[in-house]
């Protein structure tokens, strides 16, 4: 009779574990769209210069009045999407080997992310 008495927790844990299992990674996990993070990364570069320029004085233009910031952003967005197609997502030879240091950090702080 003892076996009867654990089968409700052995189905349990059997379908916690498959559910697990089978469950997608969390949403913070998973990146976004390529051609999202290389639009949003062209237009904070271009704002960024944009006020950069504004601080040092070379030139007085308010992104709010402009589409300057947005027409290099998406022209940066467009350099940087066709790069990481060009190179299948990888790292050219000079930048695989330099940034080494931060691949590393980055595996681990993705182990320490995902463990338990």
């Amino acid at each position: 009779m003892a076996g009867s008495e654990c089968a409700p927790t052995y189905i349990n844990t059997y379908i916690f574990v498959a559910t697990l299992s089978l469950s997608p990674t969390p949403n913070s996990l998973t990146p976004p769209p390529p051609s999202q993070t290389a639009i949003r990364g062209g237009l904070t570069c271009s704002r960024a210069l944009l006020r950069y320029a504004n601080d040092k004085g070379l030139c007085k233009i308010d992104e709010e009045d402009t589409y300057l910031d947005e027409i290099v952003g998406w022209a940066l967005a467009s350099m940087g999407a066709s790069f990481q197609l060009m190179n299948g997502w990888g790292l050219p030879f000079p930048l695989n080997v330099v940034l080494i240091p931060f691949r590393m950090l980055e595996a681990y702080l993705r182990w320490v992310v995902t463990s338990p």
